[in-house]
């Protein structure tokens, strides 16, 4: 997952919550036009709470003194007892787009770059690509000779802001995979922070406010990150970058407005604002973050735009995560028998939200089919291994 420097006060408050994530990373974006030494140190203690592996995503700034820029972060870095496993580099002017045909701005040569990288940070594994999406790492493509892996992220919302748009973006990622596992050739590659609200905007100044909690294109804060909405979303693009050859994926933020903790924003939060809590993406990143730390069986449906699905094998049981991407109930036939099932929907939203533990508390169940109202996520549990694939 990832955090913003404005994000650090709150994500303290927020640490009891945050720790029952327990994410395998936590990215920290390090800007220094908008950031400060010391917020490598704060960003990094709060990924050792979380029982995180801390990643940095570092901004250069300068141009001519690039070099000078990267070993001063280093130095910064090492002081604090280098805890950044991986440090993903951009230049500043790569943060914004530049179309086919028109100039480059100045910027560091990449080899260079990444050259002052490796010295700065000899312990850590780096990272180029595009802090901003697929389209801009398509059109600037990193040199692999000084690099770790190939990182971009995206967002679901920048052509239009409806439901239907939104979770049609899914079509697109089989493609957007197979395309970025052909630029990185034999290098990994990292998916995010992404959300369906932008956290940068590479085509104009700055993603779009959002005061009347509207669903709107290149939105910052999109209404959809704290419903039913955004977490089976969250589970189609995982389950779609998964399958893909994505090595690792990293959702939003922690209490902003791409975050899974409720914490006060400058825009409106329905139910929120008067009630603390967890969104239902909290539940579903829980969930990911555990399930991808063990053996995951491919597993698709027959009916993707429907509903999707991930598994992973736990103690000899399958455990499988469910979403309906639709605003229909679906019928969903199970390939094994259930034992256990936990569901999150409507129903259901205003326990889940006073509940962190509310996915991985589920219920003794019998039975090959499930019933998921709209928008609904499951966790069901199935006692044997199963096949790769939902009927």
């Amino acid at each position: 997952m990832g955090l913003q420097r404005a994000e650090i006060a709150a994500t303290r408050e927020a640490l009891d919550t945050l720790k029952r994530l327990a994410p395998n990373y936590l990215v920290y974006h390090h800007d220094p036009r908008t950031c400060d030494a010391a917020d490598l140190k704060d960003a990094a203690d709060i990924a050792k709470a979380m029982g995180a592996e801390p990643w940095l995503e570092a901004v250069i700034a300068e141009v001519d003194g690039f070099a000078d820029e990267i070993a001063a972060l280093g130095r910064a870095v090492a002081a604090i007892g280098s805890p950044f496993q991986v440090v993903q580099l951009s230049s500043a002017a790569d943060l914004k787009g530049t179309l086919p045909g028109s100039p480059w701005p100045p910027a560091p040569p990449a080899d260079a770059l990444f050259k002052a990288a490796r010295t700065a940070f000899p312990n850590a594994r780096i990272g180029g690509g595009m802090f901003s999406f697929f389209t801009e790492l398509n059109r600037k493509r990193p040199s692999l000779a000084d690099i770790d892996l190939v990182g971009f992220t995206t967002s679901a919302i920048v052509h239009a802001g409806d439901d239907r748009t939104l979770m049609e973006s899914l079509e697109a990622l089989p493609f957007v995979a197979a395309s970025v596992r052909e630029i990185a050739g034999n290098r990994p590659v990292s998916v995010g922070p992404s959300a369906i609200g932008m956290r940068m905007n590479p085509y104009g100044a700055a993603p779009m406010d959002n005061p009347r909690n509207i669903r709107q294109a290149m939105n910052e804060a999109d209404p959809r990150q704290r419903g039913l909405l955004g977490a089976a979303f969250i589970v189609g693009y995982f389950a779609r970058f998964a399958r893909g050859g994505a090595s690792a994926v990293a959702f939003g933020g922690t209490t902003g407005p791409h975050g899974v903790v409720a914490a006060k924003q400058p825009g409106p939060q329905p139910f929120f604002d008067e009630s603390d809590g967890v969104f239902p993406a909290f539940h579903v990143q829980r969930a990911l973050a555990d399930m991808s730390s063990r053996p995951m069986p491919t597993v698709t449906s027959s009916e993707p735009m429907a509903v999707e699905a991930v598994a992973a094998i736990v103690d000899d049981r399958t455990n499988m995560l469910l979403a309906n991407l639709t605003a229909e109930e679906q019928i969903v036939a199970l390939p094994a028998e259930m034992v256990e099932v936990a569901i999150l929907d409507a129903d259901r939203f205003v326990e889940a939200a006073g509940s962190p533990g509310y996915l991985a508390e589920s219920r003794p169940a019998s039975g090959r089919e499930l019933r998921l109202g709209a928008f609904a996520v499951a966790r069901v549990v199935m006692a044997c291994c199963m096949p790769d694939s939902l009927p």
